[in-house]
């Protein structure tokens, strides 16, 4: 049974619509589904709802340009395969609708022949066919082009031949993707090389395995290369050639980039076997790969290499547990791993140790092309840490020295740019100062003596002296001195100004000096006038700062006397807040007592036989408590050994009171009973006689 076929007509003629059924009712054409469009907006809003097999454009339809529809139709859907239906004679030609993109043109007879739906289908089935073929050469173009080489594609019957390379000019093309003529593709390959290698091309293409072969290729700027040419082909049920792909490759290059590729793997072998810094390269899984022998002859505390953490080992969780790391932190070096082989960061750097032994941790990416793993590398750096910190200290007192020298002083790099320069001469010069050229950035009558003094040393001397005279009758003596680094190679120029004006007041204005050697004399002589100043200077610093030395120990004992004062005050505070407690607890207690007095001479008054004793007594306990107050009074004022006599005047008062109670309100409370014991007996007694 036949496939199904889903076609999109468009068209709003009457009779090229009918004619279309009439045709494809003449067999059995399978299921075919057809949609109507009578427009092209119409034909555009079906297109974005749905797919199909096959498009019919009547090229009459409103009347309009017919190629002008097609070329429209082809921008809206560029893979939707296109038949042009000619109702008329009038309708433009087969040539011009194939140019446009349509697959094939039916005449108004073939619109309602036997064969339309076999026309039909073989049209879609060739454009299926097509877009196949491309997908799958674009798809070959970026596997195999991405490497450099080139891809090509060839349809049966076709003149030309699909070509794709990652690098058009190194093949001779005019752009990443491009159609060759088989001609031209037989004229690459080299005369002596060319009939041996066309037999031997049709001979395999003819086959459906793999073949591969060698000749000289013309490569880019016209050179011959010994290439490689690899390819593949597709048979139909005959065993007749459909199509055939493969890729073309440079096989000097490939065989000169894998030289290279051995000799910089050895060399970087070599270096890493060799480094005395233990390294180790980890996968993207953070598993150690490889490493050096200094890796693995790392034995200390504060590593977190050694022999048993070598390659197949976790980096980031060892099995050693926490301590295979040693003292470094695990949880940031898991976070630096990660950061690297992430690609968050490009370079992680760690450092770590007490103040005696510092160590370096650093993680750099392993690129191949993209991020295959890391390097890790561990080292001490206690030497270059202090090496690096006495260098900023005599960096720091050089700079000092410099700045305090006398005289405008300006260091002058191999451009004659001014890196530095001292107050002396940031006053002298016009801003900015560093950064500019020294003869701009100097007045005029100094810029020229020391622009002469420059082109002298650029001839070859190594020290110049020229005066200056301002119009103030100053006379400023010019001293440069060329400077090299390490390696004796030249590092710039020192260019430093005297004031000689009281030396040359003698001498008549614009005069020159007599010789130039008393110049250099005089010069030298200033010059070790300089450094014994500066030498003074360093002692004076030197003096300076031991005193400040000594003066930081007495401002230590100082502030250790300071904290242990502190402390005695914070104690004291801490005593007389409890004594102020225990006071304020006397005083409730005293008021207390006062109050239960106060209601024991309520009492007093009502009972008339114990009046006198108990006014007495409450005479008696206040003048106590009135003593106990004064005496609490006075303990505020005395606080030493406050607590034992707030304990006696507690024991006291508790003594007192338990007293009061037991020899006033006691008998107090039983005068009733008693009373009433007397008035029952008296009754008892009247009732008796």
């Amino acid at each position: 049974m036949s496939q199904s076929l889903r076609i999109l007509l468009i068209a709003d003629n009457p009779e090229v619509i009918r004619r279309i059924g009439q045709g494809l009712q003449k067999q059995d054409s399978g299921l075919i589904m057809i949609e109507g469009a009578d427009s092209l907006a119409t034909a555009r809003r079906r297109l974005g709802s749905g797919a199909y097999d096959l498009a019919l454009v009547d090229l009459a339809l409103g009347q309009g340009d017919g190629l002008h529809l097609l070329s429209n139709l082809v921008e809206i859907a560029p893979e939707l395969p296109i038949v042009a239906l000619a109702a008329d004679d009038s309708a433009p030609d087969a040539a011009a609708c194939l140019a446009l993109g349509a697959l094939d043109r039916l005449a108004p007879e073939a619109m309602d022949s036997a064969g339309l739906y076999d026309r039909l289908k073989s049209a879609a089935a060739r454009a299926r066919a097509g877009q196949d073929s491309r997908r799958r050469s674009q798809r070959i173009a970026g596997g195999l082009g991405a490497t450099g080489d080139l891809a090509w594609h060839y349809e049966r019957g076709d003149e030309d031949a699909w070509l794709a390379a990652a690098e058009p000019g190194a093949w001779q093309l005019p752009g990443p993707e491009c159609r060759e003529s088989l001609e031209a593709l037989r004229a690459r390959i080299h005369p002596d090389d060319r009939e041996l290698a066309l037999r031997r091309i049709e001979e395999l293409v003819e086959t459906s395995q793999p073949w591969q072969l060698e000749a000289r290729v013309k490569v880019g700027g016209g050179a011959y290369r010994w290439c490689t040419l690899r390819g593949r082909s597709q048979l139909d049920a005959r065993g007749r050639l459909e199509r055939a792909a493969g890729v073309l490759s440079d096989a000097q290059r490939q065989q000169k980039a894998l030289r290279e590729l051995k000799q910089g793997r050895k060399f970087l072998r070599a270096v890493f076997d060799s480094e005395r810094v233990p390294h180790a390269v980890l996968d993207s899984a953070a598993v150690i790969a490889d490493c050096n022998q200094a890796w693995l002859s790392l034995d200390d505390a504060a590593c977190h290499a050694g022999k048993d953490f070598g390659p197949g080992t976790g980096f980031i969780d060892p099995p050693t547990g926490p301590d295979g790391f040693g003292d470094l932190d695990t949880a940031e070096l898991a976070r630096g791993v990660r950061q690297v082989l992430g690609g968050v960061a490009e370079q992680f750097q760690c450092e770590y140790g007490d103040g005696e032994r510092r160590w370096l941790i650093g993680v750099s990416p392993l690129l191949n092309p993209g991020i295959a793993g890391a390097i890790v590398r561990h080292e001490e750096i206690t030497a270059s840490r202090s090496a690096h910190i006495e260098t900023e200290a005599r960096l720091a007192a050089f700079e000092r020295d410099f700045r305090s020298l006398g005289g405008p002083v300006f260091r002058v790099a191999d451009g004659f740019k001014v890196v530095a320069a001292n107050d002396e001469a940031q006053a002298l010069g016009r801003a900015p100062i560093v950064g500019r050229d020294v003869l701009k950035v100097l007045p005029r009558v100094h810029a020229d003596a020391v622009g002469d003094a420059l082109a002298a040393i650029s001839a070859g001397a190594r020290a110049v002296v020229r005066d200056s005279r301002p119009a103030d009758g100053k006379v400023m003596r010019w001293l440069l001195a060329a400077r090299g680094d390490a390696a004796g190679n030249g590092d710039g120029f020192l260019v430093h100004g005297v004031d000689v004006s009281d030396l040359s007041s003698q001498a008549a204005v614009g005069q020159a000096p007599a010789k130039e050697d008393d110049e250099i004399a005089a010069m030298r002589r200033q010059q070790e006038q300089d450094r014994q100043a500066l030498a003074k200077a360093r002692q004076a610093l030197q003096a300076a700062t031991e005193e400040s030395g000594g003066l930081t120990e007495r401002l230590a004992e100082e502030q250790a006397q300071l904290a242990e004062l502190r402390r005695a005050l914070a104690a004291a505070e801490a005593q007389y807040e409890e004594l102020q407690a225990g006071l304020e607890q006397a005083r409730r207690d005293a008021e207390k007592a006062q109050r239960e007095a106060e209601w024991a001479q309520r009492r007093e008054a009502e009972s008339e036989q114990a009046g006198s004793k108990l006014a007495k007594a409450l005479d008696a306990e206040r003048a106590r408590h009135a003593e106990t107050l004064a005496a609490l009074s006075a303990a505020e004022k005395v606080p030493i050994a406050i607590r034992e006599q707030l304990e006696r005047a507690r024991q006291g008062l508790r003594a007192d009171i338990d007293e009061l109670v037991g020899r006033i309100f006691k008998p107090l409370l039983d005068e009733p009973d008693r009373v009433a014991g007397a008035r029952r007996a008296d009754r008892d007694e009247s009732e008796a006689g």
